[in-house]
Parts: structure tokens; sequence; C-alpha cells
């Protein structure tokens, strides 16, 4: 995960940050008996202020003073934060062994959520993160967990050291991230600040494990703790991968999700077996069970269910204190004494922190269902294809460098394309490089109605890295319509289903799926079949393109995400797609060119002459050679239009 050595590397700080003049050298001083590091004016060696900007110089000023002092009791550089910039820093003190560069789970599960700068700090030992996002941030800047790491959070009259030592697999630029900032800063102090006023609770967990272990068989979900802690998984078809996940985010709960302590006490369970000395099954499991797990065990507080799901963003059960009231949790005697299904109200929605939508590729493919549909041979196989290799190697997807993707495994369910074609496939994408580690294929699977889904949620219980699942084509895993059955009825369960099992394991299941013989006039109405799957669907991808043409149009849509459409090339040789560009962009470039061509060819044009020519409406002509008049790629004289 990170270099080795901690030698400093300026050249790989982000230019954004070098072209600011808000840089200081520093050195360590001790104070009160502790060693702290104080920042030094570069133009003049005397002390630089936090509120003085004339005491900051420019990254080039600090990084000669440093080289010059650097035997005289420099340390380093760093880079003060002001109001006038768009910075904050997040400073993870503690997480990191420096001898290893191993990283706490709590820390990398940070790192992977803000995915911005990230680099090594001086000591080794902690992780500086730097996003783009707003100050002040209030209810606290500093605090220290259960397990030991501290936090704190930098905006302004403070400054971060920077090394340059950035961190493996970090983007290498800094990305704005004030939601993801504003939601984890609410969640680490205005919570624990809440609670801690809360009457009857206590922020910390002062409880040896075995009277931790007696508080969770006591609680109202008891027994099933008891069970898995017994080492019955039968509730669980007898899955032990499942079963470790479920003990885990129960654990994870009431150690306040201490990986550490989670791991002790998985050991003492009777689920403890072999695999779980693989380290990679280990952490897998105890981070999903972190990151999956929103509130923590204080007293008053009730356990979540781990077969429901406690993952952020979704309202449960775990943060309702005992006597607490709600139209959830009552019954009444005008339902007969049952349970309301789950309510809330506007006012207690309004404080629900909900993450942004996560992408496999930004801004065009978000977690979630989603259908890829195009007619048939028009590329929506090798188009999934170059995303899914872009995702398993951490690449550019659609050849644009914007467009770098986080890696992450992909299992590829191909009925219609057996090994032998989709390795044929994958030589011409790969063109010699050797195919990815990460994309995991299958040629067949069983139909949804046939143990199909279920076997799906296992594989995704089992392999906790998987991003993204490509069914090709979801006509053959789609249940088949029997004579009675509705078929949008069908259809809006068939992809709720789907949707449902992709929400629940964080990951994008797209269908690969066949568009209707005629065009309409809305491009959700080409997709062939009932309009269920469309309403089901997270997102929609339409992709049009004539037999023969290299280019091609991709509609997307979605509940997330902007209504777009994109153009695209198709490089047959490669069997790679390329985003060039927003189509109406593309095609006032296109219409521009086709213009300028037929001049060049004839010479000097009228606007009728030329409308006739292209075919097209004479008012419309004349509005677009009016516009490249006033862009100034064409002149007007005598009537006539000429270069």
């Amino acid at each position: 995960m990170v270099r080795n050595s901690l030698s400093p590397d300026l050249s790989r700080i982000p230019q954004e940050l070098k072209n600011r003049p808000q840089w200081v050298c520093w050195k360590v001083e001790v104070r009160d008996g502790k060693p702290t590091k104080v920042p030094v004016d570069p133009r003049t060696g005397g002390n630089a202020k936090a509120d003085d900007p004339d005491t900051w110089a420019t990254f080039n000023e600090a990084v000669t003073f440093y080289q010059l002092h650097q035997g005289n009791g420099i340390a380093g550089i760093g880079y003060e934060f002001s109001y006038y910039d768009p910075y904050v820093g997040v400073d993870l003190d503690k997480c990191r062994d420096s001898e290893t560069g191993e990283l706490r789970y709590c820390a990398q599960v940070i790192l992977d959520y803000l995915s911005s700068y990230s680099e090594v700090s001086p000591s080794e030992t902690g992780v500086h993160i730097l996003v783009k996002a707003e100050w002040p941030l209030k209810d606290g800047n500093s605090k220290k967990t259960p397990c030991g790491m501290k936090w704190e959070f930098y905006g302004v009259d403070r400054y971060f050291t920077m090394t340059g030592a950035s961190l493996e697999g970090t983007p290498n630029t800094i990305e704005p991230r004030q939601t993801k900032l504003t939601s984890l800063h609410r969640q680490i102090f205005a919570k624990a600040k809440d609670s801690a006023k809360a009457p009857g609770t206590s922020p910390t967990l002062d409880l040896s494990d075995q009277e931790l272990i007696e508080k969770a068989k006591q609680a109202a979900n008891g027994e099933k703790f008891t069970r898995l802690w017994r080492g019955d998984i039968a509730e669980y078809g007898d899955d032990d991968n499942r079963a470790d996940l479920a003990l885990c985010c129960l654990l994870a709960f009431y150690t306040q999700k201490n990986a550490e302590r989670m791991d002790r006490l998985f050991r003492k369970s009777r689920l403890m077996r072999e695999k779980w000395e693989r380290p990679d099954y280990r952490e897998r499991t105890i981070s999903k069970a972190i990151s999956d797990t929103i509130e923590v065990y204080t007293c008053g507080h009730r356990p979540p269910d781990p077969d429901k799901g406690n993952g952020t963003g979704k309202a449960n059960s775990a943060g309702k204190e005992k006597g607490q009231t709600s139209a959830e949790s009552q019954d009444s005697p005008h339902n007969g004494g049952k349970k309301f299904p789950e309510i809330i109200s506007a006012a207690d929605l309004e404080h629900v922190i909900f993450t942004e939508p996560e992408y496999i590729v930004p801004e065009i493919i978000p977690e979630g269902f989603g259908l890829l549909s195009a007619r048939p041979k028009k590329g929506k196989t090798f188009f999934a294809l170059n995303v899914s290799v872009a995702k398993a190697i951490g690449g550019c997807a659609l050849g644009k460098k914007d467009l770098l993707l986080e890696p992450g495994s992909v299992l590829y369910i191909a009925y219609e394309d057996k090994n032998r074609r989709v390795q044929k496939r994958l030589k011409t994408i790969m063109q010699g490089e050797a195919f990815p580690k990460n994309l995991y294929l299958a040629e067949s699977w069983p139909q949804f109605s046939d143990s199909g889904l279920d076997r799906l949620d296992a594989y995704l219980t089992e392999n906790l890295n998987t991003k993204m699942v490509v069914i090709d084509t979801l006509g053959r895993f789609k249940p088949r319509k029997k004579a009675r059955d509705d078929a949008y009825q069908l259809d809006l369960a068939t992809g709720g289903a789907l949707g449902d099992l992709a929400h629940k394991h964080n990951v994008c299941i797209l269908g690969i799926f066949h568009n209707r013989k005629a065009e309409s006039e809305d491009p959700l109405d080409d997709v062939h079949g009932s309009t269920g799957l469309t309403a089901a669907a997270d997102f929609v991808m339409v992709l049009k393109r004539g037999r023969g043409q290299a280019d091609a149009e991709l509609f997307v849509t979605g509940r997330d995400i902007e209504e777009q459409t994109l153009a695209l090339k198709f490089h047959q040789a490669e069997g790679h797609w390329e985003l060039i560009g927003s189509a109406e962009e593309v095609g006032k470039s296109q219409a521009r060119k086709d213009i300028e061509l037929i001049i060049r060819e004839n010479g000097p044009m009228t606007t009728k002459e030329i409308a006739n020519i292209l075919g097209i409406n004479e008012d419309t002509i004349k509005s677009r050679l009016y516009r490249m008049k006033k862009d100034n790629q064409i002149k007007y004289e005598n009537g006539k239009w000429w270069f």
C-alpha cells in the first residue's frame, strides 16, 4: 500500500498546491517536554504565523530554504490552510505501522471513502488526506478513537507538514468531497456529542470480553447472537462465510468497531476455523462489517439485526433507545396489534446522513442495478468488457484519462459468448497485454427462479472485493414468463430484486439487454419488453449505432445521475469504445466540418446552395452559418459564404 521509504518526493505534491503562496518550512522544538513541529518563515528564518500571510512563501522559496538548511534543524516544508483556499486537511494519527506500512482497518475505510490525494506523515505512523471543501465545520476538530487512532480536521489557522510520500492506490489529485467530509465529520463529532448528553448513555465501552459476550446474549436479538456464537449456521443455509459476516456485524456494534477486539472475540467463538487465519479473508470480512455498521453500542442502544442490513445511508433500529416511541415501534389496536412497517418522521429524516452514490465509471455508471441496451451486433458486449477490464485493472474507462477507475473485482456472466469467444474478444482488447486477474468469467449461471439470485448473493458475500457484475444477456437470466404472469409486474419484481441485491453489497449489477426493432422518440421506449425493467433500474444506458458505422450515441439516465447523451467512437481493430464527448457538441462540430468541406470544394456559395447539397432546411443552415461567422470561422460577402 505504501512505499517502503519515506524519502520526500516533492514532485508528487499536486501542482495546484504548489501554485499557491502559502508555504512554510518547519523544525522540531521541545515545548512542555514534548517535541513540537514549529512553522518557519522561508524568507527570514523566523517563526511563521498561521494568521499572517506575510510569513508564508512560494513553494520554490520553501523548497530552496529547506534544501539549504535541512542539516541545520529545518526538517521539511508545510502548507498553511486559510479562508481563501478551497482545501481541508484530514490528519489520521497512529494509524500506520512504520515498518510494514500496514494501515488500521478504520484508516483504510476513510481513505477509500474520501478517495483524494493522501500521503504519509513525517512520523511514518500517520496519514494526511487533502480534499476540497468549505470550512468551518462545527462541533470540534479533534478526537481519539477507541482503537488509539487520532482524528484531526484542518481548515484554517493550521498547517500540514508535506512529504510527497503519496499513498499508492489513492488519487494524485485533490478531489471535491464536501458532502462526504461533512457526513464524516458529523458522524465522528456531532453524534458523539449528542450521545454524551443523552441521559442513561455512556460514550465509551468499559466491559471485559466476557461481560460483552453476556451483554450480547441478553440483548433483544440475543438468541441470534448465541446461535452464531455456538457455531449454529443453519439459518444461513450452512454458509460459513455468511455466518462469519453476520457475527462480525454484531461484534462491530458491541466493540464500537474496534477491529482488533472483533478479531479476538471471533476467535473465541465456535465459528472459528482455519480460513479465518487467511489475512485477506479475515480483513475483508471485518472491514465489510465495520463499513456496514452505522451505530455502535452505548447504554440504551439496541443491537442491529445483521440479516436486515445495517449499511450506511439506511435507517435501522440500532440507534433507537429503549423506551423511545416511534410509529415504527408501536403496537396499535387499530392494526390488530401488529407493528407498522418502518416509518420515519420528516423532522428525523432531516438529520439522517446519506452517503453520495458511488460510481463505477464517474457520472456514467453508478452502483445499483442498471441496463445497457442496444440492437444486436452493435458492440454492447465490447462496451461492457471495456468497462470490466478498466475496473479490474484500475485503468481508464472509454479512453479518457479523467475516467481513471478504482480497481476492484468484476464477475462477467457470459451466457451467449462462451469462454472461447470471450477469450477472443479479450485478446483484441488487451492487444498483447496480460489478461486482468480480477476479471472473473462464468459461461453459465442458474436462472433467476432456479436459485440464480441466491447464488449471486452467496458469491458477493464470499467475494467482498467484487464491485461489478455483468449479466450478458439479462434475458437469459430473467425468470420465464408463465401464461398468467403479468409481464410488467414480473419485470418490475426481477429488477427490484437485482437492485436490492446490488445495494446490499454496494456493487453495480449491469444487465445487457436488447432494443426493439422499431426506434422510438424516447430512448427508454427502445428497450425490449415491458417497462417494468426500466422502471426498476437505478440507471439505463441505450446504445445506438448504424450498421457499419464507427460513431454511436449513448443515452444515459438514472435516479441519481444527470440525463445525458454521449458521443462514442468504436475502434474495430482494438475492440475499443472511445468517449468523444457530449453528443450535442460533437454533432455541432461535425456539422461545421461538413459546411467547410462543401465550400472548400465548390468555392463561395449562397445559403440556399449549401442547404440543397446537405439536404437540410435553409433556415437551419442560415442559423448555423451565422454562428460560424460570429466565431470567426467563416466570412460573408456579396450574398455568398467563403473561407
